[in-house]
């Protein structure tokens, strides 16, 4: 199956991004630091909808592809970057991932819960004295099927709707026959209702968290998807619509951009600013 390259190919040119602590430059006092952290793993959902008559099985044709290298993370936290480095382009950032074998045999329903644990285990060895804030992003889970999405998502992947609705009208049983605004691969600004779609989606946590104590300043889940349909090609298979690199390329920038927005609405409700001594007025210079 062409779809277990996908993973090698996408995300290869990203092994050299910076995501360790120990590689980061040493921390100018006089800004901000902020450390990044992404514990999406290495799981990768593939979801295919499937005829389904009369079954009591789910329609769908599920597998799981292991990305090797923190490609995932790796987006994310590109992602995560460009969100802070437009708040705060001066800012020292550190870059970090939970190891992968850490989260080695976890149910997808139960991946926010342990890896935001083992985050918090990791960091609370770590000296955290000069840091200013910590972002963290965990997988979120998906059980039903949602606005044309399948079911059981969780993190990073691809969902795969391949079957026209030719009866009518009928529930979404079979993850959704409505149709839906998809956008053109080679253009996303066109636009077009179709039933049929390739969607990669990005469901996670993100988590904002005070360095000093360890408590969490806010969490927002952020569960996002984009529909993708090519009303000129002539393929049957709504998949093949596209090539392996072109469905890499379009995954990969959907997944950076993701991570992106969720980082910016977050930090809409975070105050960064410098901190004042107590009592000292906003407008007025903090006293040496």
């Amino acid at each position: 199956m062409k779809f277990l390259n996908l993973a090698g190919a996408a995300f290869a040119i990203l092994v050299g991004f910076n995501v360790s602590a120990q590689d980061a430059k040493p921390a100018d006092t006089k800004k901000r630091t902020v450390a990044l952290i992404s514990a999406v793993g290495d799981q990768f959902t593939y979801l295919r909808q499937k005829e389904s008559v009369g079954s009591n099985m789910e329609p769908y044709s599920r597998r799981i592809v292991k990305v090797p290298n923190g490609g995932l993370d790796n987006i994310v936290l590109r992602g995560l970057d460009k969100a802070y480095s437009a708040q705060d382009p001066d800012a020292n950032k550190i870059f970090m991932r939970l190891a992968a074998p850490e989260m080695e045999g976890v149910l997808p329903q139960h991946r926010e819960k342990v890896a935001i644990d083992k985050v918090m285990e990791q960091l609370a060895k770590v000296d955290r004295s000069s840091w200013d804030l910590i972002v963290a992003v965990t997988p979120a889970w998906q059980f039903s099927a949602t606005g044309g999405m399948g079911s059981k998502l969780q993190g990073i992947g691809l969902y795969v709707q391949p079957l026209e609705n030719t009866v009518g009208d009928f529930d979404s049983e079979l993850g959704g026959q409505d149709e839906f605004t998809t956008s053109d691969p080679n253009d996303r600004a066109k636009k077009k209702k179709s039933n049929i779609y390739v969607a990669p989606y990005s469901y996670t946590q993100l988590w904002v968290i005070d360095p000093k104590t360890l408590s969490v300043i806010s969490k927002e889940t952020h569960k996002q998807h984009t529909k993708l349909f090519d009303p000129n090609s002539a393929s049957l298979d709504v998949q093949k619509q596209m090539t392996v690199d072109m469905l890499a390329t379009q995954i990969e920038g959907f997944v950076e951009r993701a991570s992106t927005k969720a980082l910016k609405d977050a930090i809409g409700t975070v105050t960064v600013e410098e901190k004042l001594p107590p009592g000292a007025k906003k407008d007025e210079p903090a006293k040496k």
